[in-house]
């Protein structure tokens, strides 16, 4: 499970439309990401600031080996697939792929109590 699989098999899939990068690990794929996405922002609005990004990437979407991801105005996070992945051979092909999963990386867009229930805790002696 990861954002990203180097599947061989999916620029088949994608014909004309893949990507020219293929990264060989998410690693690689999300640094790639990163760089790419500010150096299209950057480039979008020559003279922003530091406190100007958050508003200049408000909307965006961009086309990244990860997909196409934008940034969550909430949390300044991409969104990001999610893939599970079967090794066959030499390299992963892929078996499930949900495009575009909102950020939470504080884990506080859910109600842990209606996921996890109340905590069932008695008192020993």
């Amino acid at each position: 499970v990861g954002p990203y699989f180097h599947d061989i098999s999916a620029a088949d899939r994608q014909g004309d439309s893949a990507p020219s990068i293929m990264p060989a690990s998410s690693f690689e794929a999300a640094a790639y990401a990163s760089v790419r996405t500010l150096a299209d922002i950057l480039a979008r609005n020559p003279g922003a600031q530091w406190p100007d990004l958050p508003q200049a990437f408000a909307g965006t979407s961009f086309r990244t080996p990860l997909g196409d991801i934008s940034i969550d105005p909430q949390t300044q996070h991409a969104t990001l697939p999610v893939q599970i992945g079967r090794i066959e051979g030499t390299a992963f092909k892929t078996v499930t792929l949900t495009k575009s999963v909102a950020p939470d990386p504080y884990l506080s867009r859910y109600d842990r109590t209606e996921t996890f229930g109340r905590p069932r805790l008695r008192v020993v002696s």
